[in-house]
């Protein structure tokens, strides 16, 4: 049996394991996001690890598979880019000019002087390569447990390019027919 047919997605039920990693991993971030944390560090290492592995790991068989299924580079790379890209641009867009915002609003501060800033501009066009260089907007947000970052998984999204283009590189040489 090839690695294209153990991963059949209607043979296994790799999506649904993966959703369940990835709101372990969600639910898992929250503590330290909401200013508490697991007062074990072995245990707090360890669950977090295995969530996050765990998720990237069936990630990985996943897209593989979609490589074995239809082994063109651009079909491949179009696909993946479409899977990323328009959420990864909204998720900056609306960032910058609704969350940041509110945000600001919230404590009180002058929402309209960051909006109108270059800071909104700044933080989509720093970040728009998919590689996250700028985490704040403007200075915010301020007064919670991680200040200066917005969102922190985006920095995950440079690396998960990174290994869709590993495996397109593995799959034109060859390399993953052999599995």
């Amino acid at each position: 049996m090839t690695l294209g047919e153990q991963f059949d997605p209607r043979k296994n039920a790799l999506n649904a394991f993966r959703l369940a990693l990835a709101i372990a991993v969600i639910l898992w971030h929250s503590f330290p996001l909401t200013g508490n944390d697991v007062s074990v560090p072995a245990a707090r290492q360890l669950l977090s690890s295995v969530h996050v592995d765990g998720f990237f790991a069936i990630s990985g068989f996943l897209i593989t598979s979609s490589w074995l299924r239809n082994p063109s580079v651009r079909d491949y790379l179009v696909a993946r880019g479409l899977r990323i890209l328009p959420g990864f641009y909204t998720c900056l867009i609306i960032t910058a000019l609704v969350i940041a915002p509110l945000g600001v609003a919230i404590q009180g501060g002058p929402a309209a002087r960051l909006l109108f800033s270059a800071a909104p501009i700044e933080y989509m066009v720093k970040n728009g390569a998919v590689w996250v260089f700028k985490a704040d907007i403007g200075g915010t947000p301020s007064g919670i447990p991680f200040p200066g970052s917005w969102n922190g998984s985006l920095w995950t999204l440079g690396w998960e390019l990174l290994c869709y283009l590993t495996v397109a590189v593995l799959g034109v040489a060859g390399l993953l027919g052999r599995m």
